[in-house]
């Protein structure tokens, strides 16, 4: 993503008058006493950081289902259907494709009569309509945080934001 900055150099000049002093051109980078993140779960394995991130998810009040790669279809039906079904709303992401739901997601939904609508970048204001009266957003994690049970999502024309948040409920898919 790239764009200009407009009117940079007099809003840092404002807010360095409203304290006081000039404005700082160069900030030296702090080298920190402690640091604590380069240890955090080092050299725990990805089975030990499943492990923390389903512990985690009991602390954030997050459902975790776990499952594999072939049975990822069957376990977002349930988990959809447990969220009482659609309508659905789901970023237009290659990922799913990967993980096997195609079938699922463009054709056994929509056969049974679930309304699932796929971010569409030229539908514009339709699009967050849709997220707004969705059941469940489907999204997929581009980083997990297993300390904080934090899932990472990257934006992009085919990845709109409001598919995470304003559905009813999020289906977050960690690969």
């Amino acid at each position: 993503m790239s764009g200009t900055i407009q009117n940079r150099d007099a809003f840092l000049g404002q807010i360095a008058s409203r304290l006081g002093r000039e404005r700082k051109k160069h900030v030296e980078r702090p080298q920190w006493r402690f640091n604590p993140q380069n240890e955090v779960l080092k050299n725990a394995t990805q089975d030990e950081l499943v492990g923390v991130l389903k512990e985690q998810c009991k602390n954030i009040h997050t459902n975790f289902v776990l499952s594999t790669t072939g049975e990822l279809s069957n376990s977002i039906k349930k988990v959809v259907e447990e969220y009482g079904g659609g309508p659905i709303v789901a970023w237009k992401d290659e990922r799913f494709d990967k993980f096997g739901l195609t079938e699922l997601m463009n054709k056994e939904w929509p056969d049974s009569g679930v309304d699932l609508h796929f971010w569409d970048y030229t539908k514009g204001e339709e699009n967050i309509e849709k997220a707004n009266y969705a059941n469940v957003g489907i999204t997929v994690s581009d980083i997990t945080l297993a300390e904080s049970g934090t899932a990472v999502l990257f934006s992009s024309k085919d990845k709109g934001r409001t598919v995470s948040f304003l559905p009813a409920t999020s289906i977050i898919l960690v690969p």
